[in-house]
């Protein structure tokens, strides 16, 4: 019996070609683990506790989503601004404009829980920028809690450019647009 080259070869090409196509016999009595475990879904609500003001941010949870890390849960609480000390402040359109509107923002997380609750608020009238301002703050407050809080870490955070937001705003045409709507409490 003579085996050729040419038959040995073809052997071993089948076997590459099943192993690489995932064909090849394995031991079904074996679990299979996944390597990598899904993310869990990150659950975020809106309160509002403001006397001036009424929101309508539903449209923003799931472009929030992209901002949140370490936290299952995400609470906003829009107030009025006189209510809390907020250090975190977004102008919009920009610090020196005359018509700037401005909105501040914090996150408080208890230590080790996957619950937080941030806040939020602006004192300018309403409409579409300080929407905008809202929205923003909200996605920087986030971005903050994130951040580790090192010189080192504080300094090598990037530029700001109102593009570090989307999805939370969009551009359309020269003006960015909320995915909130706020108006004057009745």
């Amino acid at each position: 019996m003579e085996i050729s080259l040419r038959k040995v070869f073809l052997v071993v090409l089948l076997l590459a070609l099943l192993a690489v196509t995932g064909k090849v016999v394995y031991d079904r009595t074996r679990p299979v683990r996944l390597a990598v475990d899904p993310a869990p879904a990150v659950a975020i609500t809106f309160v509002d506790e403001s006397a001036d003001w009424d929101w309508q941010p539903e449209g923003c949870a799931v472009p929030l989503e992209a901002f949140v890390k370490n936290a299952a849960t995400v609470e906003f609480v829009l107030l009025d601004a006189a209510v809390r000390d907020m250090p975190l402040v977004v102008v919009y359109p920009e610090l020196l404009a005359p018509d700037a509107t401005t909105a501040t923002a914090v996150c408080d997380r208890v230590p080790d829980a996957a619950a937080l609750t941030c806040y939020v608020a602006t004192a300018d009238a309403p409409g579409a920028e300080p929407a905008v301002a809202v929205a923003v703050a909200m996605a920087y407050a986030l971005q903050e809690d994130a951040r580790p809080k090192t010189l080192e870490a504080f300094a090598a955070r990037p530029a700001w450019a109102w593009e570090n937001f989307r999805p939370v705003i969009t551009k359309e045409g020269n003006q960015w647009q909320s995915c909130l709507q706020l108006s004057s409490a009745p």
